[in-house]
Parts: C-alpha cells; structure tokens; sequence
C-alpha cells in the first residue's frame, strides 16, 4: 500500500516553496519524480502545508536524498542547518485513484 506524509512548514513561504519548484524543475524538467502519486501544497497558517502520497516511503527518501534535499541547498543555502521541518507520516489504509 503506498505511503503518504504531511508536513507543516511554519516558517516557509510559498515563494520558498516556488523557489525550490523552480530548481527541481531545472534539474529534472516536468518529468514528476519516480513513485510520486500525489503532491499537494498550500498555505496554512504563517506557513504552508504540504501534502504527499508515494508509491513507498523508500521512494519517497530516494527522491529527498537524490532531488529534494540538493535542490533546497541551490534555492535557499543554509535551509537545511536545522534539518527538515517535522512530518507526520501516515501508512494508508486505502487509497482511491481515478
């Protein structure tokens, strides 16, 4: 069954977000990463919340480690000092596509 996450991010800003968009797309044009089934973002609160479900959480970490992570280092240098914003994964029981 796939796996999913939501992460609130209280100090990120969309505009952080469409910075790190924006060098993961230079980085790997409009292809979505392998094992992503859905990616959602919006604001939320003085931040944002994101909202992701993979086909495994081990796809999930190969895309943070390969992708994600030196795509953040590029837009924002020194982002990442603190380590990732808290996340609170969820195994899901059920999930319906169209």
């Amino acid at each position: 069954m796939a796996w999913a996450y939501v992460q609130d991010v209280e100090d990120g800003s969309l505009e952080d977000y469409d910075r790190v968009s924006a060098e993961l797309q230079k980085r790997s044009g409009d292809t979505p990463p392998q094992g992503l089934i859905l990616h959602a973002v919006g604001g939320h609160g003085n931040g944002m919340r994101i909202i992701d479900v993979w086909e495994s959480e081990d796809a999930y970490q190969r895309f943070r480690e390969e992708q994600l992570v030196p795509a953040m280092e590029a837009a924002m240098p020194g982002a990442m000092a603190q380590g990732p914003p808290r996340m609170e994964p969820l195994e899901l029981h059920n999930l319906i596509r169209p």
